[in-house]
């Protein structure tokens, strides 16, 4: 049974005969999203990115993890910028840092000469952090490749003109064929980097994860497992030729104390359809130690087999076998318990050979027992053909969050529709604690090719908006023009507005007086109950509906056989 949440109450008092017209048409309800492109004044040359790559998009994938931030009030977006028609730009395929107010429409846009090793190459992409004291640091274009790493000459916060020093290149002399670079911000201001250093044939499906800390008292960067002087991976997948394969971490995630939370899958070879199972391990020291879910020590590098000795085996939360379409590196949110939530794909149905990839959602339960739901009902896969890397982008990795309420949002982009974002939610933890019941909504319809979201963590967590990176990219029926442009910008969805919306019921008097139509916007996932009355402390329900994302309607018929009548609108998220 799903239980009342949020319960609103909109009351409409009226005597019958005194109401002749209209109310004022009531603005929609949901969803509420407004997109901020991103121009300094000079669309062309600052408000687009490249668009070219036909895998996957090169500014827009989760991995990138931190793409769009916010710190303090102020937001900064790092990308590929790209002129909308000057072939002969300068700055064309560079890194542009863009930095607003948060609230304001107008950004500054700052262009480097830092450009990727293969722009065409899905895997370059560009990520930064931002230090304790203001400082960015950038990591980009790396595919298997030396480490591009480089430093802003001032603090980026503020009123400052952004700026970078020369590529540092290594950060710690250690840093060589990196993938996936990715910063996290400790609580005192220091940063976390990932990335993977493949073994011979490049990384994927045979590749060490390693971790550096940047500490802000001393303004060095060190590699967090180093003994005795030598740079030790915390996750080892390379051990020789016949006993390879890399873990492909979900998005870390960090708590209010600074603890570290991990989860990932193995890969056996460079065939997605080689993943397999859930992993999982937490820090509290940034890195330096590794536990299990229970609390005991891990022994380093943590590993598949033994080949580390004994604690060393990864602890397996889910067991997915191979071959069941399961996509690395998505997402991973704490939920307001500082429970792990993972959103990714797999398809479900593959022991009965329908092999249609559905988007998932992994969670400990309050015993402690993982716990899937599946969120998507997608049926544009041929159920009886296992999909192969040619359509892994079909499905774009999921981003999920966690609100003030404890819902679990998922958003993705996908094939099954339109193209464009979908917004998936559970209820708040307090009525479904074992998240059965969820809600898409359509967030946007504007084919995005084989755009993936990156939204901006810090700016969900202060204010509960996602504020989410979106530019269209070349794939699945878009092309971009021939420039590689295509717009760039951030989608901003008032999460708390949404969930928070009390409806405005409309009402007219109809067949001379005698009727009364009443009329409301609607969201998804809603109930919706008329109420009438004729003494206001007794109420009768007239007709309980459910919301669509459109107007809702119900004439009362002969409302006027009394002297005075009132109506008013109650609603229920997950219905009555």
């Amino acid at each position: 049974m799903i239980k009342t949440v949020l319960t609103k109450v909109l009351t409409v008092v009226c005597l019958v005969g005194l109401v002749t017209s209209t109310v004022a048409t009531v603005t929609l309800a949901s969803p509420q999203v407004t997109l901020i492109p991103v121009t300094d004044g000079n669309p062309p040359a600052s408000g687009y990115g490249y668009a070219g790559v036909t895998d996957n998009s090169v500014n827009a994938v989760p991995f990138i993890c931190s793409g769009l931030m916010t710190v303090s009030n102020q937001q900064f977006l790092t990308y590929y910028g790209q002129h909308q028609t000057d072939p002969s730009y300068t700055f064309n395929g560079t890194i542009w840092v863009a930095r607003r107010t948060v609230g304001s429409n107008t950004w500054e846009v700052f262009r480097t000469t830092f450009t990727p090793n293969d722009i065409n190459d899905g895997h370059d992409v560009v990520s930064f952090g931002i230090d304790g004291e203001g400082y960015m640091h950038i990591s980009w274009g790396m595919h298997n490749d030396v480490l591009n790493y480089a430093l802003s000459t001032t603090p980026v916060t503020g009123t400052n003109s952004i700026a970078f020093g020369p590529n540092l290149g290594p950060m710690t002399g250690g840093e060589v064929t990196n993938t996936y670079p990715q910063f996290l911000t400790m609580p005192n201001g220091d940063l976390l980097f990932f990335c993977r250093r493949g073994g011979p044939g490049g990384g994927s499906g045979g590749g060490d994860s390693y971790l550096n800390r940047y500490v802000l008292s001393s303004h060095t960067w060190t590699n967090v497992n180093m003994t005795n002087g030598v740079f030790q991976p915390f996750i080892k997948g390379y051990w020789s030729a016949s006993d390879n394969y890399n873990a492909y971490p979900n998005m870390p995630c960090l708590d209010a104390a600074g603890n570290l939370f991990l989860t990932w899958t193995w890969r056996e070879t460079p065939a997605y359809q080689s993943n397999h199972d859930f992993l999982y391990a937490q820090s509290p020291d940034g890195g330096v130690t590794w536990q299990h879910s229970n609390g005991s020590a891990y022994k380093l590098p943590i590993c598949k087999l033994n080949e580390a000795g004994a604690n060393s085996v990864a602890q397996r939360i889910l067991v997915i076998p191979q071959n069941y379409s399961l996509i690395n590196q998505a997402g991973m949110c704490l939920d307001g318990n500082n429970r792990t939530v993972i959103a990714t794909w797999w398809a479900p149905g593959t022991p009965t050979s329908n092999f249609q990839r559905q988007y998932m959602v992994v969670f400990p339960d309050s015993n402690g027992v993982w716990q899937t739901r599946q969120i998507s009902n997608r049926t544009i896969d041929p159920p009886g053909i296992m999909q192969q890397d040619a359509t892994v982008r079909d499905l774009g990795r999921p981003v999920v969050v966690a609100d003030k309420d404890n819902r679990i949002i998922v958003l993705y982009r996908d094939n099954s529709g339109s193209n464009g974002l979908t917004i998936v939610h559970s209820l708040p933890y307090a009525v479904d604690p074992l998240r059965t019941n969820w809600t898409a909504v359509v967030l946007t319809t504007d084919n995005l090719g084989s755009y993936e979201p990156v939204i901006d963590l810090a700016r969900w967590q202060i204010d509960n908006v996602m504020d989410i990176l979106y530019q269209p990219n070349t794939g699945h029926g878009y092309v971009s023009p021939s420039n590689n442009a295509s717009p760039i910008g951030v989608l901003e969805w008032d999460a708390g507005a949404y969930f928070n919306y009390v409806p405005t019921l409309q009402m007219m008097f109809t067949n001379g007086n005698q009727d009364v139509a009443l009329s409301w916007q609607s969201q998804t996932g809603w109930g919706y109950q008329v109420q009438s009355s004729t003494n206001l402390p007794a109420w009768d329900v007239l007709t309980t509906l459910n919301g669509n994302e459109g107007t809702l309607q119900y004439t009362h018929t002969n409302a006027a056989t009394v002297p005075a009548r009132f109506w008013r609108l109650q609603t229920k998220e997950g219905g009555f």
